[in-house]
């Protein structure tokens, strides 16, 4: 009974790290096989979050984040927005508000990243990714 009960406990511990070993997965895509297979978005968002945290630019859990992407407004840039993402209980908050937190901005050309997190006036400053 007591071994039932703590395999019980373990697979439910692990079952609350499966969205974060999957997202962490996700951070280590290499950059040269599979990211020329992948969208536009998908190049952007993945880029945009493994700069948020490699930079430590959101102590947010990565299921309170949302990433709003666009391809048109900007002729040069994909644009990403970051917004808090509180459609989950464990983020808190009311799950109808979308804070803006930053901006990216992806050069098309090159991939490189520019963001204005942390800027008063919304100056963009490049970023490593």
């Amino acid at each position: 009974m007591v071994k039932n009960i703590s395999i019980k406990y373990l697979l439910i511990f692990f079952c609350m790290l499966i969205p974060d070993i999957s997202l962490a997965s996700v951070a280590e895509v290499k950059k040269d096989n599979q990211f020329s297979t992948q969208s536009n978005e998908d190049k952007a968002v993945l880029a945009v979050y493994q700069a948020i945290r490699k930079n430590n630019l959101s102590k947010l859990r990565d299921q309170c984040l949302a990433y709003e992407f666009s391809d048109s407004a900007d002729a040069d840039f994909f644009i990403v927005d970051v917004r808090e993402n509180k459609r989950y209980a464990i983020c808190g908050g009311d799950s109808d508000t979308s804070v803006h937190l930053f901006r990216f901005k992806m050069n098309k050309k090159d991939f490189s990243l520019s963001t204005d997190a942390g800027s008063v006036d919304g100056t963009f400053h490049k970023l490593k990714r």
